[in-house]
């Protein structure tokens, strides 16, 4: 059986970008919200609404219901940084600046690249990203910030190496770092974010 790993951002160890629209008392806005999940280590036959029979994900198989489920989506690596990066860039992975994992801040996108998230903010929407970022520090000013490519919102980790753990001593939100309390689950407070964005 052929499997395609969704390389990512949320819930389980990653981010998930998203983005609700702004609407006006003058006019109603007909485009739709999105809620984009890209989770690390998740493949394709491991959620029920793409046929999985043992394993149970009840709620995101209710998304992809009321949604729409992506039946030729590739992940544009097969690490984090560069899968975020072609993601965030939408470029061809051959041609991305990063093809591995390594120096973070060295995989840093360019901020006079055209973005998703800027492409959506243009759009009018508000944008947000809640969980693992992978291109950059995202407590530093400037490229490594995930604010600095068109998020309005962050909340999550420092660094991907941070994001290995579910503990940290701090998170990040919007590009300031918050100490924690030792045993916080960070999860909570990302998830707290998340749906207060939503």
């Amino acid at each position: 059986m052929k499997r395609h790993t969704l390389s990512a951002l949320l819930l389980i160890t990653g981010t998930c970008i998203l983005s609700s629209v702004y609407a006006t008392a003058a006019k109603p806005v007909q485009t739709p919200n999105v809620i984009y999940i890209l989770a690390d280590d998740l493949g394709l036959g491991d959620l029920g609404c793409y046929g999985q029979q043992k394993l149970k994900t009840p709620n995101i198989d209710r998304l992809a219901a009321e949604g729409m489920r992506f039946t030729e989506h590739y992940s544009g690596n097969t690490v984090c940084s560069p899968s975020r990066a072609v993601l965030m860039t939408g470029q061809h992975p051959g041609h991305v600046h990063c093809r591995g994992n390594g120096n973070e801040n060295g995989f840093a996108l360019d901020p006079e690249m055209t973005t998703l998230p800027r492409l959506f903010k243009n759009a009018g929407y508000a944008t947000g990203a809640f969980g693992k970022w992978g291109l950059g520090e995202t407590n530093l000013t400037g490229a490594p910030n995930p604010l600095a490519h068109g998020f309005d919102h962050y909340t999550g980790w420092k660094s991907q190496m941070i994001a290995h753990t579910y503990y940290p001593s701090s998170f990040v939100r919007d590009g300031v770092e918050e100490p924690l309390e030792q045993g916080t689950f960070v999860h909570d407070l990302i998830m707290a974010d998340a749906f207060k964005f939503v």
